[in-house]
């Protein structure tokens, strides 16, 4: 495909015409000149030639942008009289000025019937001439050489290009036909839109208004040669081809149109139309004796690259080498067809993808068919513009590999590509890419295997890889389309039948008989040619140092291994025995080599202290030790290690633990069926790039015990099992009566007494089931639930307490079973142990101890002493004891510093004997709290039983505190477990009979009262009246005998209390019971004597009389204001009127309050010196006024808030105090009574006035009344 060679130009004119109507000129030589026809309503004509001027030549001469007209005459276009075309337009006179010749004055269009073959032929100035970029193809120009010898060029935009109007281009140049158009390009010049109709022949007199278009038309003619030369490497040297009339490439001397074309073209030309610059060929080209082929050298020299980081020319980002510059080409419009002649370019099989990428940057646009041998034959798109580069991967940029295996022949598929080692999904990978992979690695056929290789932390290639049977290569394999990215990939593994190990089969790591494993078969290797050389390279490939010695040894006839057909020749540097030149070999004995290293294999834990045979895998290579990478580990692997370990089955191996205490230094350990010894296996160590933070873990059978965790006691608590790394509780729901027992035979604590709440903090995951001894499936995931957990008490259970001291911390040691009390002596009994005892307790430091004279009453001696001596790891002072038995019976007394004060408080204050518990002055939890230990609380306290006990509910906000359970028997609450932890149920609080106070509401009777939870409380209704809770309430009020009792109105006290007595129950305190109901119980006792009602006789007097005197008080009030009232009248008034009802008292007394009280404030603030006085006067007034008010605060108190907030509302809502005026008056409405004068008062809303200049005795009046008011 040729290329065109694009003109651009710094400026182009706007050229005008008008939108509709037209006109050309017809007949000349070009669009400048010939007879005048006009467009007008879908019809052309032509001008009349009445009344004509030479002003009307220079309008059209104009308006056809071709200059000023320089000859006009008249002009016969046809002498057929058949010809006649319409006058459309006549008697046209113009001025000169006009756009237009339509413009001009005249009659109007085809006013003329006349019929003539004569109108105006007119010759302008300029010239305008068409070409084509190169012979008969190329971009369309123009040129216009105005008559001052002026040349401007330009383009045609394609918004309607078409094959009829490149036609036109092609005739017009003498090319024949338009043979193909070009696609448009992008472009920045100005140039003329088009629009031709079939009259018009010129391209010129198509144009339409001047635009900014970037769409240029171009056209390929019928007589254009397509040239290119054929070379890969520079396109603008070598043979010299031509496309033929049957779309073929052709050297040139075999085209029929060599002649022509050879004739037609010079060598320059044939360079300049290739954008090759000139031609360096010093002859004329002929093809005279060289029917063959034709060379051109042109002096460009164009090349394609990739550019990529790893110096691989088949992938990377496209760029043409243009004499020695490199141009970007845009790819967003690329398609594998484009990238297919870069790679056959530049030799690099097919193309596997194409992208574009990077940020957009200036660069070439370049739009290829497929079948071009350069890029830079392919076909032009315009100017450079801002665009993502074109990206391309071609298929022998393609690269394979088995990486991370014990061999080139074995490992994980990899696929070099783009650049990267990428991995292969395992779905969708076939046979026949397994047959292709190991034939491209000349590794034999595939083979079927188990061996698992590392991961590798590299990408996984996002194309299809299908491999048919006749491909040879895997870069055949490798499709363009993109397969979809897997959450959880899988990788591709491949084992060929070529793959072989060396392995030595001893007694030792690193020392034994040297074998050969392939395809599943094991050698013996013979000795010959066996030498330290070559036994150092077996050394060193498995990791082992160097050779030491080496030997032959004689095969046995009873040997199950063959020979290997091969010896090998090595020089000690090679890394692989295989690497070694190998000969035939027919050798009888073995090989074999002892060498310097050695590797151990082992299992090491976090924290030693929780056993073996559990922990992550350790390879030691000598003195280098680390992890092995989890992804290659098998079940075979940890079963072989288990076993080497004596630690007896494998269980379950995992990466998932949170403590990683070692750095991963292997990769993956091949074994063989042949090895006995995991430390013999074939090695592939870790270059850290991958996989550092996941080592491989591994559980064995022997590693899983259990234990019975509790603070206080031995062989009873909370059942945890130590289970894949870590200690996990136990769902309840699996301790069967069988698990039980299991459990407590294997930890030496007898048979079960029975299963246990867990105590302590909560934890609601539990492990499922229990592992089962020899059941190798048992142990298998186990999964965590959110359960019930669940503990156990055996036999054997055993706990120590101090007894009998002041103290829970101080008194005989003594030893509780699950039968028995047992005293401990004092036989061996030291300072240490002492320590021991105080820690364990709970109790602090130790203080002494000492020997009991009195033997005491139990005799059941516990028949073991304690001795801390020489014992390591003591955790509790259990881990003390010995199998000695006591020779002496001497009780043992322990003093400890501290102690378990328990306290009770209420809302922060100490309380006697109710209230929220508290030990060492921290609040205990309701989880596991029971009535028991209630109980054992009040006892403690020297308060008396429990008499009221509530299940603790469910903790809304969890909080730290004591969660304790003890036994029946203990005495105080430090002797019971416990533990610090957070609560999920509510504090304790204990109620104790030494609490409880009874009374009656009234004097002998009355509601029955009770105070045992920090408040009175009434009680239920009592059940009959003989009750014994009845006389015992009245003899505890020290009244004999009951009057009767009844049921009180129903309430909305919430009562929870009932007195229920039992004939063994003495004390009335011992009663309480729990019961809800809604009518508190009556009880009058003896000598009960029913009050009357007060009297209201002189309360209704009393108030008659009050009535009478404010009647009086406010006629009094009407007469003054009606005396007073014209003053008032000048007075400015905020509220002219006010309506008052008798139940608004406490509103208006607020208001008329606040008002009091903030005129006071306002007249301080305009006080000036000769209105003191009367200011003074005033504040006397307010002040007595104040006082009425004052006693009125008193009778109705809870009013003071309200008053204060609606003075604050008023003085919000009222006059600026720096415009208030000097004085004011309030003004009452009469009303029926006294308290409405006064309610009236405090309510109003005080009128405001100018000053006047001398004192009135009104105001002195007013305040005579205000005191009469309150002295009234």
């Amino acid at each position: 495909m040729w290329f065109l060679l694009l003109l651009f130009y710094a400026s182009f004119p706007y050229l005008s015409s008008a939108a509709g109507d037209k006109i050309i000129l017809s007949g000349g030589t070009g669009p400048c000149e010939g007879y005048v026809e006009v467009y007008h309503n879908n019809t052309w004509g032509v001008v009349g030639t009445q009344k004509w001027k030479k002003e009307n030549a220079d309008v059209i001469c104009r308006s056809i942008d071709c200059g000023t007209a320089t000859e006009s005459k008249d002009y016969h276009y046809s002498d057929n009289l058949n010809d006649f075309k319409s006058v459309l337009i006549d008697e046209v006179e113009c001025i000169g000025h006009e756009k237009h010749l339509w413009e001009c004055n005249f009659p109007g269009w085809k006013t003329s019937s006349f019929q003539t073959l004569k109108t105006k032929k007119i010759k302008c100035t300029d010239n305008i001439t068409l070409q084509l970029e190169h012979k008969c193809g190329g971009i369309v120009t123009y040129s216009r050489t105005s008559k001052m010898g002026k040349t401007t060029t330009g383009f045609f935009c394609d918004d309607k290009w078409d094959l009829e109007q490149a036609n036109r281009v092609c005739e017009h140049l003498k090319c024949n036909k338009s043979k193909q158009l070009l696609p448009s390009g992008i472009y920045n010049e100005l140039a003329i839109s088009i629009h031709c109709d079939p009259h018009q022949k010129h391209l010129w007199q198509c144009r339409n208004d001047a635009t900014s278009c970037k769409k240029p038309v171009g056209v390929i003619c019928s007589n254009y040669h397509d040239l290119r030369l054929n070379n890969k490497t520079n396109a603008c040297s070598g043979v010299l081809e031509v496309k033929d009339d049957d779309d073929k490439w052709k050297p040139i001397c075999q085209s029929q149109k060599k002649n022509q074309i050879l004739n037609e073209l010079s060598s320059d030309d044939m360079c300049k139309q290739m954008r090759c610059g000139s031609s360096q060929n010093k002859e004329n080209l002929d093809c005279e004796n060289k029917n063959i082929s034709l060379e051109l050298e042109c002096t460009g020299k164009v090349g394609v690259v990739l550019l990529n980081s790893e110096n691989n020319k088949c992938f990377g980002s496209v760029q043409i080498k243009n004499n020695g510059n490199n141009e970007k080409i845009c790819g967003d419009r690329w398609e594998n067809k484009d990238g297919q002649v870069v790679c056959q370019q530049l030799g690099c099989g097919d193309v596997l993808s194409v992208r574009s990428e990077g940020p957009p940057s200036s660069t070439m646009q370049m739009e290829c068919n497929g079948s071009e041998i350069s890029l830079w034959h392919c076909q032009p798109k315009g100017l450079k513009n801002l665009c993502k580069q074109a990206y391309v991967i071609c298929s022998a940029s393609v690269d394979v590999r088995l990486s991370d295996g014990t061999g080139r022949c074995a490992g994980r598929v990899e696929i070099y590509h783009d650049g990267k080692w990428k991995s292969v999904y395992k779905n969708n990978w076939s046979d026949q890419n397994s047959k292709v992979m190991c034939k491209h690695l000349k590794c034999g056929k595939d083979l079927d295997h188990q061996d698992q290789f590392i991961k590798g932390d590299g990408p996984y290639i996002d194309l299809e890889v299908t491999c048919n049977a006749e491909d040879e290569n895997m870069s055949q394999c490798i499709k363009a389309s993109t397969k979809k990215t897997l959450t959880n990939p899988e990788y591709q593994a491949l084992v060929c039948e070529d793959h072989k190990v060396v392995f030595l089969k001893g007694n030792t790591s690193c020392s034994g008989h040297v074998a050969i494993l392939q395809a599943k078969k094991t050698y013996w290797l013979s000795n010959d040619g066996w030498d330290l050389n070559a036994a150092t390279v077996v050394c060193g490939q498995m990791y082992c140092g160097k050779a030491n010695t080496i030997e032959e040894v004689i095969i046995s006839e009873n040997t199950t291994h063959p020979m290997w057909n091969y010896t090998y020749h090595c020089s000690s540097t090679e890394k692989s025995l295989f690497d070694c030149n190998q000969t035939n070999s027919e050798g009888k004995n073995i090989a074999y080599v002892k060498c310097s290293g050695t590797i151990a294999i082992d299992l090491i834990t976090p924290d030693k202290s929780e056993g073996t045979c559990w922990g992550a895998v350790q390879v030691c290579i000598g003195e280098r030790c680390g992890g092995v990478c989890e992804d290659a580990w098998e079940d075979n692997r940890s079963n072989l290690l288990c076993q080497d370990l004596g630690c007896g089955k494998a269980i379950y191996h995992t990466s998932q633990l949170t403590q990683k205490i070692l750095e991963v230094t292997i990769s993956s350990i091949h074994v063989s069926e042949q090895i006995t010894n995991l430390s013999q296996s074939n090695i592939v160590t870790n270059d850290g790039s991958y996989c550092k933070d996941k080592p491989i873990y591994v559980v064995c059978s022997e590693s899983v015990k259990k234990r019975l965790q509790d603070p206080r006691d031995v062989c009873s608590g909370n059942l945890q099992t130590f289970y894949k790394g870590e200690w996990s509780y136990v769902c309840e729901s699996t301790l069967t009566t069988k698990e039980q027992n299991i459990t407590c035979q294997e930890l030496d604590c007898g048979q079960a007494v029975g299963v246990l709440p867990y105590f302590g903090p909560t934890n609601s995951n539990g492990l499922s089931k229990l592992p089962n001894g020899a059941d190798k499936e048992s142990y298998k995931d186990i999964p965590k639930i959110s359960c019930q957990l669940g503990g156990l008490k055996c036999t054997n259970f055993r706990r120590m307490v101090l007894e009998n001291g002041h103290t829970s911390c101080d008194g005989q040691v003594l030893v509780y079973t699950h039968t028995l009390i047992h005293p401990v002596s004092s036989d061996d009994w030291t300072e240490t142990e002492g320590k021991e005892l105080c820690k364990y307790l709970g109790c602090g430091g130790y203080t002494n101890h000492s020997t009991l004279e009195d033997l005491g009453d139990l005799n059941k001696w516990w028949n073991r002493t304690f001795s801390c001596k020489g014992k390591p790891n003591i955790k509790t002072i259990w881990d003390c004891e010995t199998d000695k038995p006591p020779t002496g019976k001497k009780p043992l007394y322990v003093s400890c510093k501290d102690n378990f004060k328990v306290s009770l408080s209420v809302n922060g204050n100490i309380s006697k004997c109710y209230g929220r518990l508290k030990l060492n002055d921290k609040e205990v939890c309701g989880d596991h709290w029971t009535s028991r230990t209630a109980g054992i609380a009040c006892r403690e306290l020297q308060c008396g039983s429990s008499i009221y006990f509530e299940e603790p509910s469910q903790a809304s906000s969890q909080q730290s505190g004591f969660i304790v359970s003890c036994m029946g028997n203990n005495e105080k609450l430090g002797q019971c477990k416990i533990t610090m932890g957070r609560c999920t149920k509510k504090m304790v609080s204990v109620y104790c009979a030494d609490g409880v106070n009874f009374t009656l509401s009234e004097k002998r009777g009355g509601k029955i009262q009770i105070h045992y939870r920090g408040k009175w409380e009434s009680v239920c209704p009592l059940e009959k009246m003989d009750s014994p809770v009845a006389t015992k309430i009245c003899e505890h009020m020290n009244i004999s005998g009951v009057k009767y009792i009844k049921e009180g109105k129903e309430t909305m006290e919430k009562i929870e209390t009932t007195l229920e007595c039992s004939a063994n129950d003495n004390a009335l305190k011992l009663c309480i019971k729990t019961k809800k109901c809604k009518q508190p119980g009556e009880l009058y006792c003896e000598g009960y004597v029913k009050q009357d009602p007060p009297s209201y006789t002189y309360l209704i007097v009393g108030l008659l009389v009050g009535a009478f005197v404010l009647v009086m008080v406010i006629a009094l009030f009407l007469f003054l204001r009606r005396r007073f009232g014209t003053a008032g009248k000048s007075r400015l008034s905020l509220r002219k009127e006010s309506t008052f009802e008798s139940g608004d008292y406490e509103d208006i007394e607020t208001d008329g309050f606040e008002l009091e009280r903030n005129g006071r404030t306002d007249l301080k603030q305009h006080e000036t010196g000769g209105e003191m006085e009367k200011d003074q006067q005033s504040e006397a007034s307010s002040q007595a006024y104040d006082d009425i008010v004052e006693e009125e605060r008193a009778l109705t108190q809870p009013l003071t808030k309200q008053r204060e907030e609606s003075g604050d509302q008023l003085l919000e809502a009222g006059v600026d105090p720096t415009n208030r005026p000097d004085t004011y008056e309030v003004e009452e409405d009469s009303g029926d009574g006294y308290d409405d004068v006064v309610t009236e008062a405090r309510d109003e809303v005080p009128e405001l006035h100018e000053r006047p200049d001398t004192t009135e005795p009104e105001v002195q009046n007013d305040e005579d009344y205000l005191e009469v008011d309150e002295d009234g």
